[in-house]
């Protein structure tokens, strides 16, 4: 008789070498999908701030006039677009708000939103006639790092 096949014994052999082999790679392939994860979920946070800096930069620079602005402090900034819409930027817990608005999320708490007014030689300014450009600094808080980014808006109708 020529039976062909596998016996039991060699099936669970076979069993056994692959779990073993399996065991042995669990971690690495475990590793490298928690840091694919953790790298999606900070370039995702990363853009949709970016995307709410620039939103932020490209409205302070339709200030039409200093007198526009009404409020101007280092955690929040005023001002009063052409038409008379006022718009108001400022930090709420970790979340970046343009009036009730939310644009973004995971700011530092506190801290984590801050405008420096800067006079037309660069200089800091507190004096709101003086003001010719506006730097904005966003701090975002991940589990256990940060990233800063930083941009500045120069009023495009003040001389």
């Amino acid at each position: 008789m020529n039976k062909r096949g596998f016996t039991l014994i060699e099936l669970v052999m076979v069993i056994v070498i692959i779990a073993i082999i399996v065991v042995m790679i669990a971690p690495f392939i475990a590793t490298m999908l928690d840091s694919w994860l953790f790298l999606k979920t900070e370039r995702d946070m990363l853009f949709s701030t970016r995307l709410a800096l620039n939103r932020v930069v490209r409205e302070i620079r339709q200030i039409e006039n200093v007198a526009s602005i009404a409020t101007f402090t280092a955690t929040e900034f005023e001002f009063d677009e052409v038409g008379s819409n006022t718009i108001n930027f400022r930090q709420s817990g970790s979340s970046l708000l343009r009036n009730s608005d939310e644009l973004c999320d995971k700011l530092q708490d506190p801290g984590g939103l801050t405008f420096t007014y800067l006079d037309s030689d660069g200089n800091v300014t507190a004096t709101a006639a003086n003001i010719r450009m506006v730097r904005v600094k966003m701090i975002l808080e991940l589990e256990d790092s940060s990233i800063t980014i930083e941009s500045s808006a120069t009023f495009r109708n003040i001389t």
